[in-house]
């Protein structure tokens, strides 16, 4: 049985419903024993996706670490 919305309710998707996906490691749907070259290059593009996203966060924490630390 289908769910049924109150009218004007609208789920997008996405973090919190805000229709955004964060494409970390989410987006690869290939089954482990597929060696197909699409397969293998999207396990690669996502793993560096990872990668980069990690960064990313460190980096973030690393400038506010800095920010709270520089600021008394």
């Amino acid at each position: 049985m289908a769910k049924m919305r109150s009218k004007g309710s609208v789920n997008n998707g996405g973090m919190f419903g805000s229709g955004i996906f964060g494409m970390v490691g989410s987006t690869v749907h290939c089954k482990a024993e597929d060696t197909s070259m699409y397969c293998t290059l999207s396990k690669m593009v996502s793993s560096i996706m990872m990668i980069l996203f990690l960064l990313f966060v460190l980096c973030m924490i690393y400038i506010g670490y800095k920010y709270f630390r520089n600021k008394k």
